[in-house]
């Protein structure tokens, strides 16, 4: 448990499970974090990132894959933290994708236009989804670079591996103890078991299903030579916690909705209340029928929810 003291005493509590808080408490300058699927970074982020503006660093830049990723995590991650600080000592501007605490900023930043990240400094530098992200190399060599000049800052840069790309040569390179210029680097390296959070056995029963060659690289995060070729949309298809569910509420009404597809598009499970909000969401594609049932069901019966289901040519067997 971190306690955070803000201006005019106003406290906010963090907390952190034990392998996040190896991350943040080490004093290494650059930290790269090679991780399972739901080991928990990107509230670890979250939790950094408003820690460190309460405590006065006043420009954080978190670069993203999309910017409906980031919209979800702030809402996840940041809202329920923020709303314990009265609402005049904070603003998020989505369109900008600015977060602002008293007088400290973070900017959110898509990876998808990396030309647009340049010519600004910050004091803190977190990149989520590296193994994804660093895939250009213009974003580190031309982006993330040149920002390193103005205040020497900290880099997180945390990922799970997606085949044997920069993200691999930088947790290579943060390895390295002899190499002077990486003295100050950190690697680590944690599974999805690392999480305290999620059960072995919750973990063992997606494994069990998964390829061998996807869950080395999406449990055990392991670096594989031909995985972002193979399955270049794997990251989509295992995050379970891209809504995470929400306890059905008694009265209301739940309607799930399911697109079936197997190789080259995605299965999509999407449930809604009564009121048309969102509740619940996963994709998944690459991934076996007898899996994508189980998730279907299991998605149903936590929802209590009403189902429709595609049916047509090659899904019929699975309606």
């Amino acid at each position: 448990m971190a306690q955070t003291q803000a201006a005019n005493d106003i406290k906010l509590s963090l907390t952190y499970h034990p392998a996040q808080a190896a991350i943040f408490d080490h004093p290494a300058k650059v930290k790269v974090i090679v991780k399972g699927r739901r080991f928990g970074l990107t509230r670890g982020y979250a939790n950094h990132a408003i820690e460190s503006m309460l405590g006065g660093i006043d420009s954080i830049l978190w670069v993203d894959t999309v910017n409906s990723n980031i919209d979800r995590y702030v809402e996840r991650y940041f809202y329920p933290v923020l709303r314990d600080l009265p609402s005049q000592y904070w603003t998020w501007r989505q369109q900008k994708k600015e977060l602002t605490i008293f007088d400290s900023k973070l900017d959110f930043r898509s990876a998808d236009q990396p030309e647009r990240i340049e010519g600004f400094g910050y004091k803190l530098i977190m990149l989520n989804e590296a193994g994804i992200i660093l895939n250009d190399r213009y974003l580190w060599e031309n982006a993330i670079l040149p920002m390193t000049l103005d205040f020497n800052p900290d880099i997180y840069i945390g990922g799970t591996p997606n085949g044997k790309n920069l993200f691999w040569d930088l947790a290579t390179k943060a390895q390295d103890d002899q190499d002077p210029k990486y003295k100050n680097w950190k690697h680590f390296h944690f599974t999805s078991y690392d999480n305290p959070f999620i059960s072995k056995e919750e973990i063992d029963v997606l494994a069990a299903d998964l390829p061998e060659i996807v869950k080395q690289q999406e449990i055990l995060a392991e670096f594989l030579d031909d995985a972002s070729s193979v399955f270049r949309n794997v990251s989509a298809a295992i995050d379970l916690a891209m809504v995470p569910l929400q306890a059905p509420e008694p009265g209301r009404t739940y309607f799930m909705g399911v697109d079936l597809a197997k190789h080259v598009d995605f299965t999509v499970i999407n449930v809604l209340d009564d009121t048309g909000r969102q509740v619940h969401f996963k994709r998944m594609n690459q991934l076996d029928w007898n899996y994508q049932k189980q998730l279907i069901t299991e998605s149903a019966q936590l929802c209590q929810a009403n189902g429709c289901l595609d049916s047509t040519a090659i899904v019929d067997p699975i309606f």
